[in-house]
């Protein structure tokens, strides 16, 4: 029982993680990704003219 519901899960968790990646072709080359933003780096950012 419970490693159907481990398998069930994992199942769900692929389908909505697959969901999300895209492909995208640069230049001839094959990426993968998501035009999703995690949360960690959203903000302001400040430009300080400095090298």
């Amino acid at each position: 029982m419970r490693s159907s519901v481990t398998l069930f899960i994992f199942m769900i968790f692929t389908s909505i993680l697959s969901a999300q990646v895209e492909k995208f072709t640069v230049a001839d080359n094959t990426y993968y990704g998501t035009k999703a933003i995690p949360e960690e780096i959203t903000g302001k950012y400040w430009y300080e003219k400095s090298k």
